[in-house]
């Protein structure tokens, strides 16, 4: 049996800036970048954590994403901005675009900003819990590469299509939901495959639709199964909706697997929102009903072998508090690829 290796979160860090900067992201941007990424391990959400800037820099390297690029409005309003990210790497227009959301927000109290030319923009959860900062409530949704078939079909129309939400509170943890529509997030799917591990039945099909348990098979069949069957497809269309059709970006098969080489050019939408709950009632009013809500949740009769009942976001929390303390636990192939990586672009520190 492997053993997980923990590594420091300020090494991860000083891993990714390095490897951006050597590509040609500035120095602001990729801090931004790496400390989303950074972050994303620290939650325990490996899957869109350090590992993912290997594909980000391919891609700057192949000329799909703009190393430097001009994000700008070109629509705008009191509580609304269209953004054209200029094909830039996904996590610096989502923090700029969320940041217009939360400001505009402040003062009329819910503000929705949608983006359109971007790349993947990493864990969607980093979004929406950058209206906590300011006692909002944050949103985002994301498209995605056309994977998730209408249901009855096996022709892929919707990306895993995520969906996050993040709430104030008083005392506990914020809520924070962050859920593809897919089964199972995509980039779960690649680790299984980088680790040599089976996937559980329902994470992916083979190219007739069938449950497979292959995750070489469930990625080149260039289907997934929606999350909740009939639920998740209507889900995944209304993400579909908001981040591609509304903004302007691809939607449906406009992104499929054959549009995605890393030396073209996407279209990814993304969709935020920053709502002000002090216009419904007082903060704090709204901040106790939510610690009345949580405690409810906490002391509800537990089923037989639970030990505790979690409310969305703090598993995620729990894991952060033990990472910052003691290392960020990497599974044995993942780490190699990241320092294999990091030899090949000529970063100087060392992971381990």
């Amino acid at each position: 049996m492997t053993t997980d290796t923990r590594v420091q979160a300020d090494k991860l860090r000083t891993f990714c800036y390095e490897a951006l900067e050597k590509v040609g992201v500035p120095p602001a941007d990729a801090r931004i970048v790496a400390d989303i990424q950074v972050e994303s391990d620290l939650r325990g959400v490996h899957s869109h954590g350090t590992i993912a800037i290997v594909g980000y820099i391919g891609r700057i390297k192949a000329g799909g994403t703009n190393p430097r690029p001009n994000i700008k409005i070109v629509k705008e309003s009191a509580n609304h901005a269209l953004i054209d990210a200029d094909w830039a790497l996904g996590q610096l227009v989502g923090t700029r675009a969320m940041e217009i959301c939360t400001a505009k927000a402040k003062k009329a109290g819910m503000a929705t900003a949608g983006v359109f030319h971007s790349n993947h923009y990493g864990a969607a959860a980093t979004y929406s819990m950058m209206a906590l900062k300011q006692d909002l409530i944050g949103f985002t949704v994301t498209n995605a590469a056309a994977i998730i078939p209408p249901t009855g079909s096996k022709t892929g129309i919707f990306g895993t299509n995520p969906i996050s939400m993040a709430v104030p509170t008083a005392r506990s943890y914020p809520y924070v939901l962050d859920i593809a529509t897919s089964h199972v997030a995509t980039q779960k799917i690649v680790q299984a495959r980088r680790e040599g591990q089976k996937i559980p039945l329902g994470w992916g099909m083979d190219k007739d639709g069938n449950p497979t348990d292959d995750p070489a098979v469930a990625l080149t069949s260039g289907i997934q199964p929606p999350m909740a069957g009939h639920k998740g497809y209507g889900l995944a269309m209304m993400v579909e909706i908001l981040a591609g059709v509304l903004t302007g970006a691809w939607f449906g098969r406009a992104s499929e697997a054959k549009n995605w080489a890393p030396q073209m050019k996407t279209n990814i939408g993304h969709f935020f929102m920053a709502l002000d709950p002090s216009i419904y009632m007082p903060i704090d009013t709204f901040k106790e009903r939510m610690e009345q809500l949580i405690d409810e949740i906490h002391s509800a009769e537990k089923m037989e072998g639970v030990e505790r009942i979690y409310v969305p976001g703090e598993i995620e929390y729990l894991k952060r508090e033990d990472y910052l303390k003691n290392g960020i636990p990497f599974p044995p192939a993942t780490l190699a690829r990241l320092e294999d990586f990091g030899r090949e672009i000529g970063v100087s520190v060392k992971l381990r």
